[in-house]
């Protein structure tokens, strides 16, 4: 049964019968998918060689003997893909290779050698670090720079590693 319709009007005339729209043939829902975690705990590659910058985070005494290890505090993200791999403030670890000579070369007191070791991702794991942005035949050490807390270095990551960032 149809309804009457107004004349001019789409709506049915007042008092007549309305009827209920038909419904559709049911059927059965496919299972919902299992939910996913706000961050996904996807693998992430740090690749050898990919760079980030660490500070000092104790100062470096002048009379520092080899071997005498290196503090360092990571200083901005690393982050992959948009995924911290590395955070601002983890900590990271070298060792001092040679201390500095107090005999002058050349007019100049030869500076101390490092060589940096590793540092901790967001999963925990210990990353080889070097300080060098290709590998070299010395041990990757470089001159210290500066023997100051909060003295800048440029650190390398040392081979490819898998790092599975955390849900935050």
């Amino acid at each position: 049964m149809t309804p009457a319709r107004q004349p001019g009007s789409s709506a049915p005339a007042r008092g007549t019968a309305i009827e209920p729209p038909k419904a559709a043939p049911r059927t059965p829902l496919a299972p919902a998918a299992p939910a996913t975690p706000a961050t996904p705990g996807k693998s992430v590659l740090l690749a050898d060689g990919t760079p980030f910058r660490l500070s000092l985070a104790e100062d470096v005494p002048a009379d520092a003997e080899p071997d005498a290890p290196l503090r360092f505090v990571v200083t901005a993200d690393l982050q992959i893909n948009g995924t911290v791999v590395i955070e601002k403030g983890a900590a990271a670890a070298g060792l001092l290779t040679e201390a500095a000579k107090k005999r002058k070369l050349l007019g100049r007191s030869a500076k101390a050698t490092y060589r940096l070791v590793s540092a901790t991702a967001v999963d925990g794991k210990a990353i080889r670090i070097r300080a060098t942005p290709r590998h070299s035949g010395d041990e990757a050490k470089r001159p210290l720079a500066g023997t100051a807390k909060d003295t800048e270095f440029v650190a390398y990551v040392d081979g490819d590693v898998t790092i599975n960032p955390r849900s935050r």
